[in-house]
């Protein structure tokens, strides 16, 4: 399932409740508010300028594009552990 980043929480809370697969794909749809634009901030040492409230889900994005970029993902050899981790990481935004 594809959703708006900023429908995630509803869309994932309602697949929980009807016992549905939650979203796999989020796209961010807003001008300013997309992850690798954080990233970057990052990088240059302007963390400050990350807004608290997306600092969680830019961590996560980062975390996971790390991840994707070693093909893994699309291969399907994550390990279990791998999986976990990356769950709890989604869980906690």
């Amino acid at each position: 399932m594809n959703i708006a980043a900023a429908s995630y929480q509803g869309a994932k809370t309602l697949a929980r409740m009807q016992s549905r697969d939650e979203p796999n794909i989020v796209h961010f749809v807003s001008g300013d508010g997309k992850p690798w634009l954080f990233m970057v901030l990052k990088f240059q040492n302007l963390q400050a300028q990350i807004p608290p409230a997306i600092q969680g889900l830019a961590h996560a994005w980062e975390q996971l594009y790390w991840l994707a970029k070693t093909n893994r993902i699309c291969a399907g050899s994550l390990t279990p552990e791998e999986k976990q981790q990356a769950r709890l990481m989604l869980d906690g935004v």
